[in-house]
């Protein structure tokens, strides 16, 4: 409904995550185009979405330097982890989904 910083698409091709000014990260069902679910971030203006390779976890982080991470099983916050105090704009999932920078 407002602006839209960043779209990630989920590796296996079905979810499709946007965000924008606000702190809810939206996820979508591909096919359809219908809202799996909405997920509050812990920034604002977020800018900066990814998926991790194996499916499982989806990223998010923005204006108060903190990375929130779901686990999309059952859309739990698996971390909250306080980066630094500067705006982040983009994620990056090791090949394994182990890691992330």
């Amino acid at each position: 409904t407002g602006i839209l910083h960043n779209v990630a698409f989920r590796p296996d091709g079905n979810w499709l995550a946007s965000s924008g000014f606000d702190d809810v990260v939206r996820v979508y069902d591909v096919e359809s185009g219908k809202l799996v679910k909405e997920l509050k971030c812990s920034a604002s203006d977020v800018r900066a979405l990814e998926f991790a390779p194996n499916n499982q976890r989806l990223a998010a982080a923005g204006r108060d330097g903190s990375v929130r991470v779901w686990d999309l099983s059952d859309y739990k916050v698996v971390a909250d982890i306080p980066a630094h105090r500067m705006r982040i704009r983009s994620i990056a999932y090791s090949p394994d989904s182990q890691q992330f920078a």
